[in-house]
């Protein structure tokens, strides 16, 4: 089978498409996987704060303490420690 001109445009148009459609298919799994990812890290952190609250009600009488990192991960969450 010979190809014209035509012929061949559409093809090359064809894969270009193609092309463009795997890409923005990609972009968008990247992107599902990245709000995926930075929802189960959030999700993470409040379940540490959370175990820490328990931990500080716990352990109130014996002198709990939580260092700066961990109380600038929960006040992000917006979740008090209650530290006596």
């Amino acid at each position: 089978m010979k190809l014209t001109i035509k012929t061949k445009k559409m093809y090359i148009l064809e894969k270009i498409v193609a092309v463009i459609i795997i890409v923005a298919f990609l972009l968008l799994a990247l992107s599902a996987a990245i709000v995926l990812v930075k929802r189960g890290f959030a999700a993470h952190e409040i379940n540490e704060c959370q175990k820490w609250q328990q931990e500080a009600i716990d352990y109130s009488d014996k002198g709990y303490f939580i260092t700066d990192w961990q109380k600038a991960q929960c006040d992000h969450h917006d979740i008090q420690i209650k530290i006596k």
